[in-house]
């Protein structure tokens, strides 16, 4: 940026105020040379980036050895897996648990006199309607899907909807 004395030629230049009358400062665009050098400087640091990120979360070195141990205890889990109707029971009754826990969710919301309750509320029932389906469905699943669903919510911690 470079000052210059003020000395108003139009009346758009002219300024309102005597305080303004002392500098105004212009902006200044680069030149097609340093624009050129700054473009490839950026450029060069997105090239790079992706880069420095993997090496410097240990995404890259450390998916080969720190994650074995936890693939072959996932695995584990997966092996020693119960009977049918005993993840058949335990899916019940972690369904039911969240049901309640929706349920619970849904009267506290009632009970507020807040904007926008009524959607909170359809979309609670929503999911409880969900988990009934699922529910029901579960009683008559294979134990393919039985398993899938176990693991997923049990070992892998992912939540039912």
């Amino acid at each position: 940026m470079e000052e210059m004395p003020h000395s108003p030629t139009s009346p758009e230049k002219a300024s309102p105020s005597p305080e303004s009358d002392q500098k105004i400062l212009l902006v200044e665009q680069p030149k097609s040379a340093r624009l050129d050098s700054l473009l490839d400087e950026i450029g060069k640091i997105t090239e790079s980036a992706p880069q420095t990120t993997r090496e410097d979360h240990g995404g890259g070195g450390s998916l080969s050895g720190g994650s074995s141990s936890t693939i072959s205890l996932r695995e584990g889990l997966i092996s020693s897996l119960p009977e049918a109707p005993v993840m058949q029971a335990q899916l019940q009754a972690h369904i039911e648990q969240e049901k309640q826990r929706l349920r619970r969710e849904a009267r506290r919301i009632s009970r507020l006199g807040q904007p926008g309750r009524a959607y909170h509320l359809n979309e609670l029932y929503k999911q409880i309607r969900q988990l009934q389906s699922l529910l029901a469905t579960i009683l008559v699943a294979s134990y393919e899907h039985l398993k899938r669903f176990f693991v997923r919510t049990f070992i892998d911690r992912q939540p039912i909807l």
